[in-house]
């Protein structure tokens, strides 16, 4: 809802036209495999958007996508390449719409182990060859974290404790922010979008 209402503030449509809206084609537990395979079900029909945002590094880097293999990550890059092409070209779209990847995962930020962040990095390597080729923009959260030093990825992962939790989710399952980081995930967004649409930046990582 915080993107959305940001877009409707900062850029308003005009009087008689509907107001912006967000639709939602993720699936849990699925990366760029499954967007590849199906996007042509999900938005055949569909109004052409003005922006896709396509957030898979999580699930791309996990023990059972392809980066989970030596080797096999080039696989990724198969799939990210199919629904970037598909996106720019969608049959019926009168205009392309600004395609953005955004790596999100943040579990390996203080905690989890280098074979779970090698995956990771694989996985978001893999997007960036593709983004760098048809000019795309990546905008890593991770990144931007990493940036404001040790404890700001607990900002956005961290739970507030209630029903005798701890105070902070346990790095194992802090693949996806809460509630409260979805928030700050959203502003995240919107601040990048505010300088890609002035013009300030192609690739923005902080």
């Amino acid at each position: 809802g915080h993107l959305v209402r940001w877009l409707n503030e900062q850029y308003p449509v005009g009087v008689g036209r509907a107001p912006h809206s967000l639709q939602n084609y993720a699936k849990g537990a699925s990366g760029s495999r499954y967007a590849a395979l199906h996007y042509t079900t999900l938005m055949h029909g569909r109004p052409a958007p003005d922006l896709v945002l396509c957030e898979f590094a999580t699930n791309d880097a996990s023990g059972y996508s392809e980066c989970n293999k030596p080797g096999n990550c080039r696989r990724t890059v198969i799939y990210t390449e199919q629904l970037v092409r598909g996106l720019l070209s969608m049959h019926g779209w009168s205009k392309r719409p600004m395609v953005v990847f955004l790596e999100f995962q943040s579990a390996f930020i203080g905690g989890g182990s280098p074979q779970l962040f090698a995956r990771y990095e694989s996985a978001v390597a893999q997007h960036g060859r593709v983004c760098t080729w048809y000019s795309l923009a990546q905008w890593s959260l991770r990144e931007a974290l990493v940036a404001l030093g040790p404890g700001a990825t607990d900002s956005v992962w961290c739970v507030t404790r209630q029903n005798n939790m701890p105070p902070c989710m346990p790095h194992a399952y802090r693949a996806h922010p809460p509630v409260g980081g979805h928030r700050l995930v959203a502003e995240y967004v919107a601040l990048q979008l505010r300088r890609a649409l002035a013009g300030n930046v192609e690739n923005a990582t902080t």
